[in-house]
């Protein structure tokens, strides 16, 4: 059986180039800013990003594709039932998930520790109230509380390299 083909288009100084590359995990890839739109469009929460790394392209893949940089993300988001809605809230992880008794990492920038309560903005307030996590947190109304997410993974990993703490490449494209 032969690997499955994709040619993938890009911009490259206002022409499009097209490269044939095989299913190596760059087919399918989507570009950062269209990745939220898509999302949002499809009625998903906005991205939590849940963990990032480098992908390493041979020189052959890096010529092919002229420059372009890759990573690997996997995201959390979520499709809410119609009209769920709550206001920010004071939420305080109970420890009952198994496997994260201590603490639960919600996101690269979030975690919850079990007993402490932690202001959120009111989507994640939303998502934490409607969906399998509803009876892992206490909620206490705030009238306020700002929530980081959406994050680009791209600038995730230079602040990372920045700081001395570069993140092993995830995969290799030869």
């Amino acid at each position: 059986m032969s690997p499955s083909r994709t040619v993938f288009s890009f911009w490259v100084h206002n022409k499009v180039c097209c490269v044939l590359l095989s299913d190596n995990g760059l087919t399918g890839s989507t570009v950062w800013p269209e990745f939220g739109e898509s999302m949002k469009s499809a009625g998903f929460t906005t991205s939590y990003m849940t963990m990032a790394g480098p992908v390493d392209l041979s020189d052959e893949y890096t010529a092919k594709v002229q420059g372009a940089k890759y990573v690997s993300a996997g995201h959390r988001m979520f499709k809410l039932p119609k009209g769920a809605h709550r206001g920010p809230a004071k939420v305080t992880y109970k420890g009952n998930i198994a496997g994260h008794k201590d603490e639960f990492k919600w996101d690269v920038d979030l975690t919850f520790k079990t007993g402490t309560p932690m202001a959120v903005d009111a989507e994640l307030a939303t998502i934490l109230a409607f969906t399998r996590y509803k009876d892992c947190f206490d909620f206490d109304d705030v009238t306020a509380a700002t929530t980081k997410r959406a994050q680009n993974a791209f600038i995730y990993l230079e602040e990372l390299a920045a700081t001395g703490k570069p993140f092993p490449y995830i995969y290799e494209v030869k």
